[in-house]
């Protein structure tokens, strides 16, 4: 009896000592991130403001609590909170952090949703002054700022604002997202000449070979939107012939992935399937360690899809699911793809399958002729 009531005490001793300890930060952090996931926003708001408010914080679970919180506001379309939390975020991480750079993009994409377009381009103008003007942080917030633009029916002004931009910009990766902004523009507008003289005056300006096959193959693209297939064909056939050349002088495995990659394409915007699903096994048979390896795999998967042939494309893609199973993100992709495939196909087969209506009126005798 003795032995047995010590064995409760010790157990009761050792509960209360586990309720008393207390959670980590980062395991509170993770139960607020579940109840979001889970829908219970109010619950996770409470969790992370208490979490906010009682536990010492290191920097990164301060951001990430209150980039969460963030979400919750966003959730609940209250963006001023939504936008003072982003901010605590950007104080505590800065312009050289991704989360950082990332909560203040978000800042400026709930000046659009409560379409106060002139408020986040004043924002963002602000913060731009603080940065360096090479930064491309800096012309990536720029090129949001054009966007607002847009939204506020300013297009003369965004098409100004982007041409100064791609004339700022130091190098290709600063100046290529204001270009392919103003070419889309004039493309929404239909202003296909304007937009193939964009290319033009960029690969006269700054074309190299790494970017000039990309950006003749946009004008061949725009040629063909106005009709003139001729001038398109010619211009297409430059751009192959422009990566072949380049491809085969490259020795960087790299670049010569990306250019293969960008043949592909090309051949895929011709809707020359076959062509491109050879350059695309290119990539991957002779460059297997590069980053386009993986998109090279599937994207052979969509041109099967592109083509109208969806079985071939689902029993690709289940045969790609079997190539490396320890790749958790690239098999994710892939079952992403098969979901939609299956999707479609019991789509497909549902307004196909004939309706009991549908079947009694097949069954029901003609009415007999009117006799004479």
């Amino acid at each position: 009896m003795k032995r047995a009531l010590i064995t409760l005490i010790f157990a009761a001793l050792i509960l209360i000592a586990i309720g008393c300890q207390k959670k980590k930060p980062e395991d509170l952090l993770a139960e607020a991130d579940l109840k979001m996931r889970r829908g219970d926003v109010i619950g996770a708001r409470i969790d992370l403001k208490e979490l906010l408010n009682k536990q010492p914080l290191n920097r990164e679970i301060e951001a990430k609590a209150h980039y969460s919180l963030s979400r919750c506001y966003y959730y609940e379309k209250d963006f001023i909170q939504t936008r003072a939390q982003l901010n605590e975020v950007y104080k505590i991480l800065g312009p050289k952090n991704q989360l950082g750079q990332d909560s203040f993009k978000i800042i400026l994409t709930t000046y659009r949703v409560e379409k106060q377009f002139k408020e986040g381009i004043k924002e963002a103008e602000a913060l731009i002054k603080t940065l360096p003007p090479d930064d491309m942080f800096s012309f990536e917030l720029s090129c949001m700022i054009a966007d607002l633009m847009l939204d506020d029916q300013n297009t003369t002004g965004a098409i100004s604002y982007l041409e100064k931009l791609v004339q700022a910009g130091k190098d290709h990766e600063h100046r290529l997202p204001a270009l392919e902004r103003l070419v889309a523009i004039y493309a929404a507008q239909k202003k296909f000449d304007d937009a193939i003289k964009t290319y033009g005056d960029y690969i006269d300006k700054f074309g190299d070979d790494k970017i000039r096959g990309n950006l003749i193959a946009g004008q061949a693209y725009y040629y063909e939107q106005k009709g003139d297939i001729a001038r398109a064909r010619e211009y297409y056939d430059n751009a192959v012939r422009g990566f072949r050349a380049v491809i085969e002088k490259t020795l960087d495995k790299g670049e010569k992935a990306d250019l293969n990659f960008s043949l592909a394409r090309t051949f895929e915007i011709q809707k020359k399937f076959e062509e491109a699903r050879k350059e695309y096994q290119t990539i991957f048979e002779k460059y297997p360690d590069t980053i386009d390896a993986q998109p090279a795999r599937i994207a052979i998967g969509d041109t099967y899809y592109m083509e109208g042939k969806k079985e071939k494309a689902l029993e690709y893609f289940q045969n790609l699911l079997k190539f490396n199973p320890n790749d958790q993100q690239f098999n994710a992709v892939i079952r992403n793809r098969i979901m939609g495939l299956m999707r479609e196909r019991t789509q497909t087969i549902t307004e196909s399958a004939p309706t009991t209506t549908s079947l009694k009126q097949k069954e029901q005798p003609k009415s007999p002729e009117p006799t004479r």
